[in-house]
């Protein structure tokens, strides 16, 4: 998967044509003639940055569904309620999700690039230290930071005896972490909830079922 990070903050029209040329560039290196292309609303995406910058008209039609080309790739566009109509496209160009719809994005099957503008800063900052992605007009890394040799330790065997496919759904599973983050409270281990999201984004487990690891590991923060 390669995921492509546009860093931004507001409607910045410069950004929103890097976005498109990025997303059209990955439609051509894989030999593809449509990408999606998923926003908050569709109902308003003609009378936002991004559908003013594409043209009105051309936006109101994409709004109903239509797929219409953008430099030379057609464009399809989906809201993120409608966001599972883009499953099996290749490219995915976002514009300005917070944190819970890029978890939906990024669970969709069959993707094999993403190209993420956001309307925040810290919001694209987050999703590149969680995916790694790689930051486009600006050589400013942010990795994640590491965790406890022990606690990663612990990670480790928690996930090689779970259920990744359902996460914590099944109550032995659930037990299995409630009771790797009690030890490492009882033994003062640094528990930091995001960073443990992070690590499991990045070892096999599916952003929603990470999310909710860090839901739980937040209970045992000491």
């Amino acid at each position: 998967m390669n995921r492509f990070l546009i860093r931004n903050e507001g409607p910045i029209e410069d950004n929103i044509a890097k976005g498109l040329a990025v997303a059209v560039e990955a439609c051509r290196d894989l030999a593809v003639a449509e990408m999606a292309m998923i926003v908050p609303h569709k109902g308003e995406f003609p009378t936002t940055a991004v559908g003013k910058f594409i043209g009105e008209a051309q936006a109101k039609r994409m709004a109903k569904g239509e797929c219409l080309p953008v430099h030379g790739v057609g464009v399809r566009c989906e809201s993120i309620d409608t966001a599972s109509r883009a499953r099996g496209a290749r490219v995915v160009l976002v514009f300005y999700l917070d944190a819970k719809g890029m978890k939906k994005v990024d669970g969709l099957p069959g993707v094999e690039t993403i190209v993420f503008v956001p309307w925040l800063r810290d919001e694209g900052d987050n999703w590149q230290r969680m995916w790694n992605a790689k930051v486009l007009g600006e050589n400013i890394p942010a990795t994640a930071r590491d965790l406890d040799p022990e606690v990663v330790r612990r990670l480790d065997r928690l996930t090689t005896s779970i259920n990744l496919s359902t996460g914590l759904h099944h109550p032995s599973d659930e037990g299995r972490a409630k009771q790797t983050f009690a030890e490492l409270r009882e033994q003062r281990k640094a528990i930091k909830p995001a960073e443990i999201e992070i690590w499991a984004v990045r070892n096999r487990w599916s952003p929603t079922h990470a999310a909710e690891l860090r839901q739980l590991a937040q209970k045992y923060v000491w």
